[in-house]
């Protein structure tokens, strides 16, 4: 039986995409017969400096006492294998066959121990967005240069990565389609329910949804806004709005079903999840146009799309499916259909061919 390790920096507490995803294929890779560990690191890089490696000390003895490390908005298969440490360096990566690096940080931290260090076990960097948060652009071509095998979810993620480096491969992720389900006919629905995902980050432009529905309801008093999220329900939220933080599977698939449109204003995704969740259950999609959504967002075929930042354009697009049933039908149905080809099972396997070398 092969070992895989999967590094994460830092914990996540509350859901998150890319961490997600991560954890999907955990319990894939179990279900396939490998052994699979994840493997969440404090420290950021190997030559850290002293007052930064006292700072990231701290917060993870912290993290240890509260038990913060601990994930409940998840669950991993019982054979799946967590381990929360401080250094990643003092750990044994020779004990594993393959290791995966997840995010920027653990890019570098793993090409820094394969330099200094003999390993064994193949590394690859799996690559979920263009991370340039608070980084330059620079550092993260300088990533994709690191001599660790890619693995992008995306093309558009592709092509910045054979920028600098052709050693990459496309694996698209999938979608949970038994988690996800559509239980509510999509002719039925009401067409004034909307839903939304909220989140803090600026770089996913709430308040550009916010600005439209208030535009929208002052035409359509009937409009109710189902929202959720990880965070707190945000402060003096309308009393039009619903919102679930961290919902369950029936609460999750409840919003969506309910809904008749779901709206997602996001400037940069790396993968559409909620996009591909709302197509799933029968929502007709409005998105922004950033490279994540249009990998499955097809505008006016099964979604509609507008520019990041024009919350003209949203209200536009709303109201067009509002006024015109047979056009919110059509739009809906053939996100629902185009969606099902993402499926995991397709994605877990060309994992495998990459991570035995048959690809």
């Amino acid at each position: 039986m092969k070992s895989i390790s999967f590094l994460i920096h830092g914990t996540s507490p509350r859901p998150v995409g890319g961490v997600k995803i991560i954890y999907q294929y955990a319990n894939l890779f179990v279900k396939y017969g490998y052994d699979v560990t994840i493997l969440f690191s404090e420290s950021r890089k190997e030559n850290e400096s002293i007052i930064n490696k006292t700072k990231y000390f701290v917060k993870y003895v912290i993290k240890k006492i509260l038990r913060y490390h601990k994930r409940s908005w998840f669950v991993l298969d019982s054979r799946v294998k967590s381990k929360y440490i401080f250094d990643l360096s003092k750990e044994n990566l020779n004990q594993y066959d393959v290791i995966i690096a997840t995010m920027l940080s653990t890019s570098f931290h793993v090409a820094q121990i394969m330099n200094e260090k003999r390993l064994s076990a193949k590394c690859f960097y799996f690559v979920q967005d263009f991370e340039a948060w608070g980084v330059p652009e620079s550092t993260v071509y300088k990533s994709y240069k690191l001599p660790l095998k890619k693995i992008a979810i995306s093309g558009w993620l592709v092509e910045r990565i054979k920028k600098v480096d052709e050693n990459v491969i496309c694996i698209p992720n999938g979608f949970d389609l038994n988690y996800f389900n559509l239980n509510v006919p999509i002719e039925g629905r009401n067409k004034f329910e909307i839903s939304m995902l909220y989140h803090v980050d600026s770089r996913k432009r709430c308040q550009d949804s916010f600005e439209a529905l208030e535009v929208l309801k002052r035409k359509y008093p009937q409009i109710h806004v189902n929202m959720f999220g990880a965070y707190s329900k945000p402060s003096n939220l309308p009393d039009w709005y619903s919102y679930i933080q961290m919902p369950n599977k029936e609460s999750h698939n409840a919003i969506y079903n309910t809904s008749a449109i779901f709206i997602n204003a996001s400037a940069q995704e790396g993968w559409g999840l909620t996009v591909g969740e709302a197509m799933i259950c029968g929502c007709a999609v409005v998105c922004s146009s950033n490279d994540g959504h249009r990998i499955m967002a097809k505008n006016n075929e099964n979604a509609l799309l507008f520019e990041v930042g024009n919350v003209e354009q949203i209200v536009k697009l709303v109201e067009s499916l509002i006024e015109d049933e047979t056009y919110r039908i059509r739009i809906a149905r053939n996100g629902n259909q185009f969606i099902q080809q993402y499926s995991w099972d397709n994605s877990v396997k060309k994992f495998i061919d990459v991570l035995e070398g048959n690809k």
